[in-house]
């Protein structure tokens, strides 16, 4: 077997094993997913780096939300495309830190790889699925570093573990010798690196047994309202005015029974468009419809209720403008007629919520366009009842932490997120979103409550914890308690994504630095040659 198959084989193991780690998104093995990909770009050649970046992008992702295709499989390829650009890019820069910038080779590394998952979360093709440190969601102590620098210290330790495990490995080769003799002189090597990831590992675990402990203590002070979330579990492909009015009194229905069960409930909350006719243009319609009909009843039903109630709707307006909306109705107060004060969803889903015109100029970018698109909200809208002030972001709303921490700046004490992922069909999908919306509770210091049309239906703690869950793809509810307080001391939510800023900072002056370094160099270079 010659080299060049040798490196072909060695390259094509390196490149499934970095696709497989990377798509089962494992709690474990997402700490040294980089690893492999970092050999891969080490020995592949200069001139095919770009390829197989471009594959492990397209394919790491095709694996990851393989359920995008139960929406429009055009849509998955497009993700999948984007991230084939992205990480051919990546990939690019790697290998040329590899092969021409030597010097700090290894915290260049680390730094663009941080930037690289940072910055995929920004701009209108901003997608956070996939962040390796969703994985840990269930890691309360971890996690709780989340509330000083967001998500991005989590992220960011597991991709110095990724570096760091690659550097040792890297020298174990270099170095001869036995294997226990390879073995202590790669920690050696690496022994200032190695003390730097265990500090910060064991701060961050400190910190998160203390502020475990301080929060349930201070639970005792707090003040607490009980809400309810449903669950109806219907086919969100169901278009008919029969379907929309069967689908209203299955909710109903269940509202009911949390009610009849649970009379000292104060909020129940629907999920995302849980009622498809326009609120407002169906009840203030001058025409008699089937659709007017149902507002109508239903806005009957819940000025009847003891409880106030969270619903999603598809807001039609008149002047041919759709919202994706949130209402919040308190009966005897603004449900008849229905309050015309609402949050409109904001943050949309590219593509198949919302199209900007500057991209309707290019060739075939219609194909992805759904015709019923929304327009965008403007306001970070809080709500109040009583002294309990919420938020009510909608479905992916809640995986930007740069979304959410407006919603709280304004005045908002809880997370009301509305969801409907029925359409995925897959279990794998709604748990993804439930691990970004972990996070939002964490980082802000306080509760969620999901209502979701088919899963992950939960109430989540301030410190990250699912203390409430229903199970997926059941006609449901839960009810439970959920505390607030007036006083919010997260430092995230007051700074925002500082520690990914000064990251980029720090790598820009540093390039900035090696570029006049260069080329004052070549300039040497250049006179020591004239003379």
């Amino acid at each position: 077997m010659n080299n060049s198959v040798k490196k072909f084989f060695l390259t094509s193991i390196l490149f499934f094993l970095s696709v497989f780690l990377f798509s089962i998104n494992n709690a474990f093995f997402n700490w040294i997913v980089f690893v492999p990909v970092l050999f891969l770009v080490k020995v592949c050649d200069f001139k095919f780096v770009f390829l197989w970046g471009g594959l492990y992008g397209f394919f790491s992702y095709f694996f990851y939300v393989f359920w995008l295709s139960n929406l429009n499989f055009l849509y998955l390829i497009l993700v999948c495309f984007l991230y084939f650009i992205l990480w051919a890019f990546l990939f690019l820069c790697l290998k040329f830190f590899f092969e021409k910038s030597q010097i700090f080779l290894h915290l260049k590394i680390f730094l663009f790889l941080c930037i690289f998952e940072f910055l995929k979360t920004k701009g209108f093709l901003g997608f956070s699925f996939g962040l390796i440190s969703h994985s840990q969601y269930t890691n309360l102590f971890l996690i709780q570093i989340s509330d000083i620098f967001g998500i991005w210290a989590v992220d960011f330790l597991m991709i110095y573990s990724s570096v760091l495990i690659f550097k040792i490995l890297e020298d174990f080769i270099k170095i001869s010798g036995s294997f226990s003799v390879k073995l202590k002189n790669s920690f050696l090597i690496n022994r200032f690196s190695s003390c730097v990831f265990i500090f910060l590992l064991v701060f961050f675990y400190s910190y998160g047994i203390i502020k475990v402990f301080i929060q349930e203590e201070e639970k005792s002070s707090c003040e607490k309202i009980k809400i309810a979330a449903i669950q109806n579990n219907v086919d969100p492909w169901d278009d008919d005015i029969k379907d929309f009015s069967n689908q209203i009194e299955k909710l109903k229905n269940l509202s009911r029974k949390c009610i009849e069960e649970n009379p000292d409930v104060k909020i129940i909350v629907w999920p995302e468009t849980a009622v498809i006719p326009s609120i407002e243009k169906n009840y203030f319609s001058d025409f008699p419809s089937e659709r007017k009909k149902i507002i109508e009843n239903l806005l009957l039903f819940i000025d009847s209720m003891p409880s106030s109630f969270v619903i999603g709707n598809y807001n039609a307006q008149k002047n041919l403008k759709d919202y994706n909306s949130v209402y919040f109705f308190t009966p005897k107060e603004n449900v008849l007629p229905p309050s015309r004060e609402c949050y409109s969803k904001i943050h949309l889903v590219p593509f198949s919520e919302y199209f900007p015109e500057y991209l309707k100029i290019w060739p075939f970018t219609h194909i992805f366009s759904e015709e019923n698109l929304w327009e965008k909200g403007s306001e970070y809208k809080v709500f109040s009842l009583g002294d309990f002030k919420f938020s009510t972001p909608v479905c992916f709303e809640d995986n930007f932490s740069s979304d959410l921490i407006k919603f709280v700046r304004n005045g908002a004490r809880c997370f009301i997120n509305l969801s409907n992922d029925s359409w995925a069909k897959s279990k794998r999908c709604q748990v993804q979103h439930l691990q970004a919306a972990v996070f939002r509770s964490v980082e802000n210091k306080i509760y969620s409550v999901r209502s979701t049309s088919s899963g992950e239906t939960c109430f989540i703690s301030s410190v990250g914890k699912i203390y409430l869950r229903s199970p997926s793809f059941e006609e449901n509810y839960i009810q439970g308690e959920v505390y607030y307080s007036e006083k919010q001391n997260a430092m995230y939510t007051r700074f925002g994504d500082f520690l990914p800023y000064s990251f980029i900072f720090c790598f820009v002056i540093y390039m900035i630095f090696s570029f006049i370094a260069y080329f004052m160099n070549i300039t040497e270079d250049k006179m020591m040659s004239s003379n």
